[in-house]
């Protein structure tokens, strides 16, 4: 599958409660908090609700142009995070 442009959600799923995503975080390979649970050789998105953090790996992170928060990844089979709305090819860097 390619990789393609994805808007990260603004509700995630956190502690059994989906709750709105009040900041988005991406860390760089290499620079991750201590409690990111992804391998330290990817970039990390970190979404921070008022329940907690979920966390993504991706290519790349950007806010567009639109000032929305950008995702490049190729999420492949993942069910969850391959239906995060695409961008359209108009609005993705």
């Amino acid at each position: 599958m390619a990789t393609l442009h994805y808007y990260a959600p603004e509700k995630v799923r956190c502690n059994g409660m989906i709750v709105p995503v009040t900041q988005y975080i991406v860390h760089p390979p290499g620079n991750h908090p201590k409690n990111c649970p992804l391998v330290d050789h990817v970039t990390a998105l970190e979404m921070v609700t008022p329940k907690g953090s979920r966390w993504s790996d991706c290519e790349r992170g950007y806010i567009n142009s639109e000032l929305r928060m950008v995702v490049v990844a190729d999420f492949g089979r993942d069910e969850v995070r391959s239906s995060w709305e695409k961008v359209p090819s108009d609005r993705a860097n």
